[in-house]
């Protein structure tokens, strides 16, 4: 953590402070700009990392900017800008490199007070999901907030706090398959980044809910029909592969045995039918 105060020309100006890790930032002096003016730092990024850059006023009509060539040459690749007097904040990945801060105000007073800090974090990932829900099992994903490669997941069968509640896995990767729950229960996760030994705060939650161990097929379709065949397909959900099918005339009661076709405990999807009649409605039911 590095706290650096600056001063407008003509005021004292800061020595170089060191940052935590590997970084070191380095006053450049002052910008003159027409109607305002700037105080540029370099900052040496030694490894990849992720960074949170706080400028904190004493005056209005502040800016921060940082830039990854000198200012007076090229765009800013993050800034913040506005009138009030909270503090502007970048978080950002950077690479090894450098790179400058600049501290900009309008209109140029004779003397301003800001405070400078700047830290590396850890960031927290993004992009929490959870996908191919079954009714034991999930596959949760999420992106890396910034270079971290190993994450921690907590996750209950109930809304809770994940500092000091839930069942903890540690050192996941995503996806990460969450198996091992039970059917029909709604389900909270967070995940948090592991930086080395620092650890971020938990994104999340994120809340779903398992299927039920057999539930009905959807999407029942009859296509390719003829004058005495059709197809019979439908789509399954959470994983079953074998159903029970009956096929009857218009209004006929299932499992009462008025079917015209049973298939029971069949693998077949589609399934073909065969021997109907011309100009005639049939019912079917898929289980």
């Amino acid at each position: 953590l590095s706290r650096v105060v600056g001063w407008p020309r003509g005021c004292r100006q800061e020595t170089p402070a060191r940052l935590s890790p590997g970084g070191l930032l380095e006053s450049l002096g002052w910008l003159s700009r027409a109607l305002s003016s700037a105080m540029i730092y370099r900052l040496d990024v030694a490894e990849n990392t992720f960074v949170r850059i706080t400028m904190t006023p004493d005056v209005t009509y502040t800016a921060l900017f940082l830039f990854d060539v000198c200012p007076d040459s090229g765009n800013p690749i993050e800034s913040v800008t506005n009138s009030g007097s909270a503090p502007r904040v970048i978080e950002t990945v950077l690479a090894a490199g450098t790179y400058y801060v600049m501290v900009d105000v309008w209109p140029m007073p004779n003397c301003y007070d800001y405070t400078l800090e700047i830290e590396s974090i850890c960031p927290v990932p993004t992009a929490l999901n959870a996908t191919d829900i079954e009714s034991e099992q999930a596959v949760i994903n999420w992106t890396a907030g910034g270079f971290e490669t190993n994450w921690h997941l907590k996750y209950a069968d109930f809304d809770f706090d994940p500092d000091s509640e839930g069942t903890l896995l540690t050192n996941v990767s995503s996806p990460h398959l969450l198996d091992g729950l039970t059917e029909s229960t709604e389900y909270h996760v967070y995940v948090q980044s592991d930086c080395d030994g620092t650890e971020s705060d938990w994104a999340g939650p994120i809340v779903f809910t398992t299927l039920a161990s057999c539930l009905a097929p959807i999407d029942l379709v009859a296509s390719n029909i003829t004058s005495e065949t059709a197809d019979i397909s439908w789509n399954a959900v959470g994983g079953t592969s074998t159903w029970n099918f009956e096929l009857g005339l218009e209004g006929f009661a299932v499992e009462a045995g008025e079917h015209l076709i049973i298939a029971n405990e069949t693998t077949d999807n589609p399934v073909n039918i065969v021997g109907l009649n011309a100009n005639t409605t049939y019912w079917f039911y898929v289980q």
